[in-house]
């Protein structure tokens, strides 16, 4: 029986291994409608020792059914799928890999939108003119501490992400919060 398409693009890139140490590269899925643009994200990924590009998807059907398969730490999503609203493209992913952090390109860039990403299960949202280093940072950033929305460096986000002005201690008892744990268990986690 021959491979489908998702299988058969699936399968020029890495095995689904998921990552188990810091020393592991970052695994990183990106969904872009347009080609070239895609080929180029893909690119600045692959020629990063911290990262590791495990898979692409030019909608967000093929997305789903591929990043599924393949378990990435981070699937970097273009803004406007033509298959799929922001608030749903978000969702479906969050609901089928919920382990996933996301981070939004968008052609439009408002400091505003991004501030409510979070809130839609992204960790943030840059612009598409993002240079690739900011890129490849915020990608480190998303799975270094995932509790925290990443803003780009570029100066086009001036206000500050929220909770950024929380302590070490007050974000573990957000998370676990955010978690929907119930108060006893949040207390026994945290020692209280």
């Amino acid at each position: 029986m021959s491979p489908t398409p998702f299988e058969s693009r699936a399968g020029h890139f890495a095995a689904h291994l998921p990552a188990t140490d810091s020393a592991s590269p970052i695994r990183v899925f990106v969904v872009h409608n347009h080609p070239v643009f895609r080929f180029g994200v893909v690119s600045v990924l692959q020629s990063q020792a911290s990262v590791q590009c495990v898979g692409e998807a030019a909608d967000m059907t093929e997305a789903l059914h591929t990043a599924a398969m393949l378990a990435p730490d981070v699937v970097v999503l273009d803004r406007n799928m033509p298959d799929a609203s922001d608030a749903e493209a978000l969702e479906t992913l969050r609901a089928q890999l919920p382990q996933v952090r996301l981070i939004v390109l968008a052609s439009k860039f408002d400091p505003q939108t991004s501030s409510s990403t979070p809130v839609l299960g992204a960790c943030t949202v840059l612009p598409r003119s993002v240079s690739a280093p900011d890129l490849v940072a915020a990608i480190e950033a998303a799975c270094s501490n995932p509790n925290v929305p990443v803003v780009p460096r570029n100066g086009s986000a001036t206000a500050k992400p929220p909770g950024s002005d929380l302590t070490p201690r007050e974000r573990s008892l957000l998370a676990l919060m955010a978690r929907g744990l119930p108060n006893r268990e949040i207390c026994t986690r945290l020692g209280i």
